[in-house]
């Protein structure tokens, strides 16, 4: 009985650290085909737009954008499907919007 509560005890800290160390998602934003879609969360206006520029000026078919709270900060992320260069560009119309 005691091995049981030893792994159930281990089971729920790590669960209690994954919990609280992951970031929450703030928004996500969609490439496919010619649009640009939000389908999850209230992303600023602005991003949106320059999302929307940089996949066309790029000619980006598909990719998603995910934006993770990490403490304070907002941290990017990207499927695969979205090259180096064009997550550099995203990420540099995160830190300065183009408008």
């Amino acid at each position: 009985m005691l091995p049981i509560c030893i792994a159930a005890g281990v089971g729920l800290i790590i669960w209690l650290l994954w919990t609280l160390t992951r970031g929450s998602t703030r928004f996500v934003i969609e490439i496919r085909e010619d649009d640009v879609a939000v389908s999850e969360g209230d992303p600023p206006d602005w991003f949106v737009k320059d999302v929307r520029r940089i996949a066309e000026f790029s000619k980006l078919s598909s990719g998603t954008i995910r934006a993770v709270r990490h403490g304070s900060r907002v941290r990017l992320q990207f499927s695969d499907d979205i090259a180096e260069g064009n997550r550099w560009q995203f990420r540099n119309a995160w830190r300065n919007p183009m408008d």
